[in-house]
């Protein structure tokens, strides 16, 4: 470099007068699994075949392993239990149930129509829904707790842009509408006093002894969730977005000789 008489030697920095700014770092979100069986991963890694299945499929708890399939699937309870109240006298809530139920009930406070001890329940049932399952967590003893039968698991890297490919191909043949989302499922009891309501949908929720899955859903909403069925599709662009996750693979000698619960 040539300095001419011209140039000014640079100003010393202190180190009080350091200021040092930093970009913040693209973080990418953690990865989810998908549990199942060695054909299905490869049909999706070869492919990018899936299969999107539906709320009231998993419901039919006879096609499904017992951990994968729920007969309560997509429905809520609310209730209340006034020990006693007369009909003008129950609360808000038992009383929007007690009016759907019996006609022209009376609302003067003396009129002697009196309810003892009675449950009040309001029963909620999401419409049908297409759903792709996955789940937060890795490990081989989560992935046969679901079905002995699985055996692999393909790690989703890139959760939002295989989300995204799915729902834009789902649009391009004009089967959803708005409202598609990607979403935790939440364990708790599905009956509850209607003062405790969280508001969750009941598409999203799940009863407590499937808490070790802590299962994400992709959820799609159809059009017509009257006439919906399970659906396949293939994306050759998914397979860019996954990949086998060899850590849990039950293919594997060293996983074989280890014991399928080391995890």
């Amino acid at each position: 470099m040539v300095v001419s008489d011209l140039d000014e030697a640079p100003s010393p920095i202190s180190s009080d007068s350091l200021v040092v700014s930093f970009e913040p770092m693209l973080t990418l979100p953690p990865p989810l699994f998908r549990y199942t069986k060695r054909a299905y991963a490869e049909d999706l890694l070869h492919r990018g075949k899936i299969r999107l299945g539906t709320l009231y499929e998993y419901k039919r708890i006879e096609d499904h392993a017992p951990m994968i399939g729920d007969e309560a699937e997509g429905v809520k309870s609310l209730y209340d239990n006034p020990a006693f109240a007369s009909a003008g006298g129950l609360p808000r809530f038992a009383r929007s149930v007690a009016d759907r139920a019996i006609r022209n009930l009376p609302t003067d406070p003396s009129t002697r129509v009196l309810f003892n001890q009675c449950l009040f329940e309001e029963v909620h049932t999401s419409p049908d829904r297409w759903v792709y399952c996955m789940s937060k967590r890795l490990g081989a003893r989560v992935m046969h707790s679901m079905d002995p039968a699985y055996d692999t698991c393909v790690r989703i890297d890139y959760v939002r842009a295989f989300f995204e490919l799915i729902c834009a191909e789902l649009m391009r043949q004009r089967v959803i509408t708005d409202g598609s989302r990607i979403s935790e499922c939440f364990y708790r009891d599905r009956v509850q006093h209607y003062l405790r309501d969280d508001g969750r949908d009941p598409a999203v929720l799940k009863a407590a002894k499937y808490a070790a899955q802590e299962e994400v859903r992709f959820v799609f909403v159809p059009v017509e969730p009257t006439t919906i069925a399970p659906r396949f599709l293939t994306l050759p662009k998914l397979r860019d977005l996954c990949e086998l996750d060899p850590r849990v693979d039950s293919r594997r000698p060293d996983i074989a000789r280890k014991g399928r619960a080391a995890f």
